[in-house]
């Protein structure tokens, strides 16, 4: 049923899989491939970093336990035949999720493999469990930029084809590695080509690597590329700029906090790109590592009848593009079958090999005649550019065979009678009530109380709604009346003050003034705290009465007689001509506390 082609120098093949004989421990196979990193789900696994590598290189292995262990340690004795244990750390860790508890420990060991080509990694034990083998390939290497010069920074590039075809994937990788400082502040440019979609391919890494007996710390990136167009495509240096300083501070690498400016650049690279192959014999040009499809039936094993709904679902899986260069499958189906389609779902993955497009399709279909139908075989044609060969991935055609309605009458109506006089005057014919009548019956009866209950709470609710309507209204005019009553009593309260205090400047009477002054203000401006001049100066907004406040202010505390009149015409006129006081405030209440040393 499903067509795949896979090859790699260094990486397993689908023929090297010798079960894999049906769907299943096909598409078991085809996710081994996809996901080289996964464990298994055992209380004691093993994960890498990296499956592929040079020679001289280190990588990252976790074991991981699921309890938490204080004491002891799993044996890394398999290990020393292939690898060098350069580092190891323990670290554990609790969660608590919806009141369930689960702790875990993990042993993270830094391995440099002792020689080149295929390895694996042996099972590891801790406690009486066993993690699974994991198999990996060093690849020898023959130079290296770093082979001739002593430069503690260098940015090198490679990709892993020197010719591809448009839209075909080339793997870009880029390779920090520097020896005998620490560097910090530092940032790599991301790749810049042209007529190319460029996508990261996961996150950076970080190991340490052997190059004629010296050891460099290394940051990898690596992005999938995918030319556009068929002519030769440069990729731009990637530029590298940090702080640096030397290695005699013990930190670790991108740490330090000083040092000079460093900036490094790689060297162009130029990829031939090759137009479509011309023995490709659709429009859709398809370039891939590997492609596998695949259906499935939403049930599964039910026979088709007239007028029900059966899913069908078809899933495209790509190994070396993006889900947005995948084509419609564009089915066909018979006359008497109907279908709906869904809207198609798109997704990408990464893998070790770079990233993997995935397009689902599925539609209801819906028979609406009985008998046999052929659904048409699917074929999805790609390039192995692997292999530089014509492809073709393919479900076989399907023979389905649908069955009668249930309800035959249902299914297939009686054609209607002319109308006429007679057939209008004839009865009802009571229907024979089955067992399935009468459980409709009691479906109906459950929706009409359920439909019942609802409809009553809904005009509680209601009832509700109005009386806290009502209320708040009412509450709302008493509290109008409220603001209208106490604008009403300030008005009474200021014209009184007012009155005194125009008695008391025609008398001349200045202490006098200076009461009845500071009663108006507290009135006017609404503050009790006004208990002073040098309060109530802070109210007023008019220049011209702040002035003559001060002059009052300056009478009082002098060294006249107190028998000495002072001109108050002026300030009683600035005050008759003030501006209408604003209206009582009644929503917000001062909560300040009165000032520690008053004016």
């Amino acid at each position: 049923m499903t067509v795949i082609q896979k090859n790699y120098d260094q990486t397993p093949t689908i023929q090297q899989f010798p079960d894999c004989k049906n769907t299943l421990s096909f598409f078991l196979c085809l996710m081994m491939l996809l996901v080289p990193f996964s464990a298994t789900a055992a209380s004691f696994s093993a994960t890498v970093d990296r499956l592929l590598m040079q020679e001289g290189e280190s990588f990252t292995l976790v074991l991981k336990s699921d309890e938490s262990s204080i004491f002891g340690s799993p044996d890394y004795t398999p290990l020393e035949k292939d690898f060098e244990l350069i580092n190891s750390s323990r670290s554990s860790q609790t969660q608590i999720i919806n009141g369930d508890t689960s702790s875990s420990t993990l042993w993270r060991l830094t391995l440099m493999p002792k020689k080149s080509g295929r390895l694996i990694i042996p099972p590891i034990t801790f406690k009486g469990d066993s993690s699974q083998a994991i198999t990996i390939n060093v690849n020898t290497v023959s130079s290296s930029t770093l082979t001739q010069t002593n430069a503690q920074i260098v940015v090198e590039t490679r990709v892993d084809k020197e010719t591809v075809y448009v839209q075909e994937q080339a793997t870009f990788t880029v390779r920090l590695l520097f020896q005998g400082v620490q560097i910090r502040k530092w940032n790599l440019s991301e790749p810049s080509a042209g007529d190319a979609l460029v996508y990261p391919l996961g996150k950076a890494v970080q190991y340490d690597k052997t190059i004629n007996g010296i050891s460099y710390g290394v940051l990898e990136k690596k992005y999938a590329l995918f030319p556009q167009s068929s002519q030769n495509l440069e990729i731009k240096p990637i530029t590298f700029t940090g702080v640096i300083s030397d290695g005699n501070q013990r930190r670790s690498p991108f740490g330090y906090s000083g040092g000079q400016q460093v900036i490094k650049r790689s060297p162009a690279v130029t990829l031939t790109v090759q137009s479509k192959n011309p023995a490709y014999p659709t429009a859709h040009w398809l370039p891939a590592k590997a492609v596998q499809i695949e259906e499935t039936w939403s049930p599964e094993n039910v026979n088709f009848q007239v007028g029900e709904s059966i899913t069908r679902t078809i899933k495209l899986t790509v190994l070396g593009q993006s889900s947005a260069t995948l084509a419609p499958l564009n089915l066909k189906l018979p006359a008497d079958v109907k279908s709906y389609p869904d809207k198609p779902q798109l997704g990408e993955g990464l893998n070790d090999d770079g990233l993997v497009g995935q397009r689902i399709e599925s539609l209801a279909l819906i028979p609406t005649t009985a008998g046999d139908f052929t659904l048409p075989a699917i074929k999805v044609y790609w390039w192995d550019t692997t292999n530089d060969a014509l492809r073709q991935a393919s479900l076989p055609e399907k023979i389905i065979k649908v069955l009668p309605a249930a309800n035959n009458t249902a299914a297939n109506p009686p054609p209607a009678l002319p109308y006429s006089a007679e057939t209008a005057m004839t009865p009802p014919v009571t229907p024979n009530i089955s067992a399935n009548n009468l459980e409709l019956e009691a479906e109906i009866e459950k929706w009409r109380l359920s439909t019942g209950i609802l409809a009553a709470l809904l005009c509680l609710c209601l009832l509700m709604i109005t009386f806290i309507w009502i209320r708040q209204n009412k509450a709302g005019s008493n509290n109008t009346e409220q603001i209208n009553g106490a604008e009403q009593h300030r008005q009474l309260s200021l014209t009184k003050c007012t009155d005194k205090l125009t008695k008391a400047c025609k008398s001349n009477e200045t202490t006098e003034v200076k009461v009845t002054l500071i009663n108006w203000g507290k009135v006017f401006y609404q503050q009790d705290r006004i208990n002073s001049l040098g309060q109530l100066l802070k109210h007023i907004e008019n220049k011209a009465l702040s002035d003559e406040i001060k002059s009052l202010q300056a009478f009082l505390y002098s060294n006249q007689l107190t028998d000495t009149a002072w001109p108050s015409e002026t300030l009683l006129s600035l005050i008759k001509n003030l501006p209408a006081p604003p209206k009582t405030q009644t929503h917000e209440k001062t909560t300040a506390l009165e000032p520690l040393y008053p004016s």
